[in-house]
């Protein structure tokens, strides 16, 4: 309720929202007397942790994107875009197809 309520009320964005959040989390916790530094500090690691994920998936979306464009993959891609038959509807038929076949591989995940 903090977390969402907050920003639908206009009082903070979603970043300070989500701080707002985990003092609302501790006030809980405290609340129901199942507070303890342990806990504070295996959350605060788990979230480094999955900070350090993200940052490293941009990290490697950002050496990829850089090599893809310096090696002129960016060239190739749009040249081969303006080609299909049917101009914009080609390009938006073979952009569905293209995540309707990806999506039947990640479904199972």
């Amino acid at each position: 309720m903090v977390v969402l309520g907050s920003i639908f009320a206009g009082i903070a964005t979603p970043t300070e929202s989500s701080a707002l959040g985990s003092t609302g989390a501790i006030l809980l916790a405290l609340l129901y007397r199942k507070f303890s530094w342990k806990m504070l500090m295996e959350s605060a690691l788990e979230t480094v942790k999955i900070t350090a994920m993200v940052f490293a998936i941009l990290l490697g979306a950002t050496a990829f994107s850089m090599t893809f464009t310096y090696t002129g993959g960016d060239t190739l891609v749009e040249e081969f875009m303006t080609q299909l038959p049917g101009n914009e509807w080609g390009f938006l038929i073979l952009s569905m197809l293209v995540i309707m076949l990806l999506g039947f591989f990640i479904d199972f995940v």
